[in-house]
């Protein structure tokens, strides 16, 4: 069964240590509600995971319903990246596969979610050719990734969602 919402929150808040609501609130509520709207089980593909902070909102909204959830970043590769991605290049990147993992166990959401290291492009060539009912695309945010980036969509199912966060040009 999903966690309610005010639920989700309040995990939210003890899980990053952040308010959800003035942390981006109306963006991780659409994705809360995209997930709720899934054929289930659901299988969710997230391209950028980074600090994983969508990732637990999903599973919240995803919580007993036998979906899974699989998330690509190079982040898990070392917990560090050099960006090439200049609005986000200042951040440092400081994350890690362990840090994520931490945050989902500590709310019992990890047994729903996969995490592969890597870039989009190398997991691409090697998909399994199974289909998803939501692609999140979250990663490098220029033009150049985000078309890359968009090539995922094949796999989404004729029901299926596909939604793509900011992208700069």
């Amino acid at each position: 069964m999903p966690i309610p919402l005010e639920r989700t929150k309040e995990l939210y808040a003890d899980a990053f240590g952040t308010n959800f609501d003035n942390d981006r609130g109306d963006y991780l509520k659409c994705l809360y509600d995209t997930c709720l709207d899934l054929n289930k089980p659901a299988r969710v593909l997230e391209v950028g995971t980074y600090q994983g902070k969508s990732a637990f909102v999903m599973a919240c909204a995803l919580h007993g319903t036998g979906s899974h959830i699989i998330c690509i970043d190079p982040i898990f590769i070392d917990g560090r990246i050099v960006c090439t991605d200049a609005h986000h290049a200042w951040s440092g990147y400081d994350s890690s596969v362990r840090d994520v993992l931490c945050r989902l166990s500590k709310h019992n959401l990890a047994q729903s979610v996969s995490l592969i290291p890597g870039f989009s492009e190398w997991c691409y060539d090697k998909w399994d050719g199974r289909m998803i009912d939501l692609l999140f695309v979250d990663g490098a945010h220029t033009t150049a990734q985000v078309a890359l980036d968009c090539r995922w969509s094949k796999y989404v199912n004729v029901d299926g969602f596909a939604l793509f966060d900011d992208w700069i040009r």
